[in-house]
C-alpha cells in the first residue's frame, strides 16, 4: 500500500479502543478472546487514500488485509485487454483475510473512488499475535472456513440452475 496520503498515524489509546471495536464487529476477529484481541487492535495501523488512489495492486503480494471504515473502494481487474469493474467496497467491508495466512499475488486492484479510511494488518504482525496465542489459530480458520461456506452458498443461491449456471465459479468451498 504505497499510495496512501499519510503514513502510519501515531498511536493513540482512544484509536485503540475504536480497533478493538472494529475488530469485535469483524468475522476473523469478532470470537477471539479478548486479550487476543487487544494485541490485534493494538497492531493494527489507520491508512487514509485519496480518491483515486489505489489501496493495492493486482499483481502485488503486499501482505496485508483492511477493513474499510469510511469511503468507497471500487474493485477492479485488467485483463491485458481493458479493465473490467467488479463491485464496490465501503465500511465496515473487510478484505484480504488470506493475505494474512499466506503469500499470493492480487488477483485485483482496489481504487479508492472517494477518500477511503481503513484499519490496516499486515501478515507479518497478525502471525507474530498468532504465536502470542495459538490457541486463536483454529478460530481464526473455522471463521475463514464459515466465510467461504456462506459466500459459496449465497453464489448457488442467486443462480436458479447451480449445475448449469455456476458450474465454473462454484466449488471453492472443496478446496
Amino acid at each position: 500500500m504505497n499510495s496512501s496520503m499519510e503514513e502510519h498515524e501515531p498511536f493513540h489509546s482512544c484509536e485503540y479502543k475504536e480497533n478493538l471495536e472494529i475488530l469485535r464487529e469483524t468475522y476473523l476477529f469478532s470470537k477471539l478472546p479478548l486479550e487476543a484481541l487487544k494485541v490485534f487492535a493494538y497492531l493494527c495501523t489507520k491508512e487514509i487514500f485519496r480518491a483515486g488512489d489505489f489501496l493495492f495492486h493486482q499483481g502485488e503480494e503486499d501482505g496485508e488485509a483492511l477493513i474499510i471504515l469510511s469511503g468507497t473502494a471500487r474493485l477492479i481487474r485488467d485483463n491485458g485487454q481493458g479493465e473490467y469493474t467488479f463491485r464496490d467496497y465501503s465500511a465496515p467491508d473487510f478484505i484480504g483475510a488470506l493475505s494474512l495466512l499466506g503469500k499470493s499475488r492480487r488477483l485485483f486492484s482496489l481504487k479508492a473512488v472517494t477518500d477511503t479510511s481503513c484499519l490496516v494488518l499486515d501478515r507479518e504482525k497478525f502471525s507474530r499475535a498468532l504465536q502470542q496465542f495459538p490457541a486463536t489459530v483454529p478460530d481464526v480458520l473455522q471463521a475463514l472456513t464459515e466465510r467461504i461456506h456462506a459466500w459459496e452458498e449465497k453464489l448457488l443461491a442467486q443462480h436458479a440452475d447451480p449445475a448449469r449456471e455456476g458450474k465454473a465459479v462454484v466449488g471453492i468451498s472443496l478446496v
